[in-house]
């Protein structure tokens, strides 16, 4: 009754005390921490009570696990931000401090690699092998990039070290 419900128990049973409602407790071997018998556990419940309670009857799950499935949810949704944000601000060191000191030496294969890709994917009309080997080639692209500008910057910014 502190909780705000005037029960009795009946048979074993926690019934309301007009008999409308019923609360029905069951014992299960998955724990609460745990994440997948949390989601599956969940998921049956949610299934059982959409298919075997008659129209009229409804039902509420009440469970820890429920907040564990939600919890798993919350943390998967924090970490995707949480890559892309880490992402984009590597991107953005990276872009910074490599093709924007090395000058022409990363710009370059990085526009062909962008060009080279879009083309194959529409004249070859095979959009895996543009995306799944472009990604490849990007990196090769970029790393010659990084290759030259660094290579330039040690022995020299001249004409003939960029040539080399």
């Amino acid at each position: 009754m502190s909780s705000g419900y005037d029960v009795v128990i009946n048979n074993g049973h926690l019934i309301s005390r007009d008999g409308r409602h019923a609360m029905v407790i069951v014992k299960t071997p998955v724990a609460l921490t745990e994440g997948f018998g949390a989601r599956k556990l969940v998921t049956y419940l949610r299934g059982k009570l959409k298919t075997a309670l008659p129209k009229f009857v409804s039902a509420d799950i009440v469970a820890g696990h429920i907040h564990t499935v939600s919890n798993e949810d919350v943390i998967k949704k924090d970490i995707q931000l949480t890559s892309i944000i880490a992402l984009l601000a590597f991107l953005l060191l990276f872009l910074f401090f490599f093709a924007i000191q090395s000058g022409n030496d990363f710009p370059g294969p990085f526009a062909a690699v962008a060009v080279s890709v879009n083309i194959a994917c529409f004249v070859l009309r095979i959009i895996v092998f543009g995306y799944r080997y472009g990604t490849v080639i990007s990196g090769i692209a970029i790393d010659y990039g990084i290759y030259v500008y660094m290579a330039v910057r040690k022995a020299g910014n001249s004409q003939e070290t960029s040539g080399r």
